[in-house]
């Protein structure tokens, strides 16, 4: 198999790019300054060198065929990534012939070869930050994991579920998930708190060290999303997220994986409001039964998250289809919201390549 296959997995056809008479043009944190609006063009290819923000009130429009790159950067504390604030937008409309890429400065977007599911945290991630409903430790404004907790510009979190960032649209991020510190890793794409008017569709993660796509909190909704090769989890929704989402695909390495997904309701558990959103036709591949990757659980639904997960389908996991936690204290847990009926799996499918294979565990902690 090509080693890289997403344009081979995708319901999604990204294609490589000509780079041949581009100018490249260096970004750092200086050049770009809230409520400015910026182009950038795919006549050129964008290359920055550590964080960058872009503040409220800024706007950046990106052209379709655009090529984003970052350097690797030595400095641990300060990875190359770009961050849109809260108050700001990305305007990142790509189409299936001419997707947005954003991608390592190793990446020859032109050789198909060159890197491959194993190469990854070569720069930082794309965050976007957003104004909608979080709670983490009882705070509803918080800090985005992967960038210097002392960085202000890195909060997230308010009032307004129905908060806009913009829109991106065939958008492809690959190779990211560099760390700031163990634990404290970008993903390849963070949502802070981003609101239900951000359009993101038609969106890839291709080979990440850490999460692919984590929701923290707010309530974006996801359609057309594909996750490959993450090291960590594919999914990951914590901090009261809200959203929706459908047609959601992701699959597994087999030397390095966890969960299909981390499916968090609050931190800690217990707290109101908590998670709870709807994902429908949802295909997950893991490592496979004789994987040497932990690969444990499809989905991990735990710390009192509800939700509806339906028409879906798990595949190739070494451990568990689905893990329900139940904390069998009392408390409002994931496992009591599925008796309730405030978490709910409906027409979920199995093809279990062990069958010995657990379809679902209530796990008691």
């Amino acid at each position: 198999m090509n080693r890289k296959i997403y344009s081979l997995l995708l319901p999604l056809t990204f294609l490589a790019i000509g780079l041949a008479a581009q100018i490249t043009v260096n970004i750092t944190d200086a050049s770009l300054q809230g409520g400015q609006t910026y182009n950038w063009t795919k006549n050129n290819v964008y290359l920055l060198d550590g964080l960058v923000f872009l503040e409220e009130g800024g706007v950046l429009n990106i052209e379709a065929g655009t090529v984003v790159k970052f350097t690797a950067r030595a400095s641990a504390d300060n990875p190359s990534a770009l961050i849109i604030t809260r108050g700001a937008k990305i305007y990142a409309t790509g189409t299936a012939v001419e997707p947005i890429i954003f991608t390592a400065e190793a990446d020859d977007v032109n050789d198909p070869g060159d890197l491959g599911p194993s190469d990854n945290s070569l720069w930082g991630g794309l965050a976007l930050l957003g104004k909608g409903i979080t709670q983490r430790n009882g705070n509803a404004e918080v800090n985005i994991e992967g960038i210097p907790a002392e960085e202000v510009r890195g909060l997230y979190g308010g009032t307004d579920n129905f908060d806009d960032s913009g829109v991106m649209r065939y958008v492809s991020i690959r190779h990211g998930g560099r760390a700031l510190a163990s634990g404290n890793e970008l993903n390849g794409l963070s949502l802070g708190a981003v609101g239900s008017k951000t359009v993101l569709e038609y969106i890839e993660i291709y080979a990440n060290s850490d999460d692919g796509i984590e929701f923290f909190g707010g309530a974006p909704n996801l359609k057309y999303a594909v996750v490959a090769f993450a090291e960590d989890d594919s999914f990951d929704w914590d901090e009261v997220y809200s959203g929706q989402g459908q047609f959601w695909f992701s699959i597994q390495r087999p030397d390095i994986a966890d969960a299909g997904c981390e499916c968090d309701g609050t931190t800690p558990d217990d707290l109101t409001p908590y998670s709870n959103p709807t994902v429908y036709n949802w295909t997950h591949i893991g490592s496979g039964a004789g994987a040497t990757a932990s690969n444990p659980i499809g989905w991990l639904l735990r710390a009192g998250t509800a939700g509806t997960i339906a028409n879906s389908i798990v595949t190739g996991m070494k451990g568990k289809v689905i893990e329900v936690q139940d904390k069998n204290t009392g408390t409002n847990d994931s496992h009591q919201k599925l008796l309730n009926g405030e978490l709910n799996l409906l027409a979920i499918f199995s093809l279990a390549m062990a069958t010995t294979l657990p379809w679902m565990h209530l796990q008691q902690v």
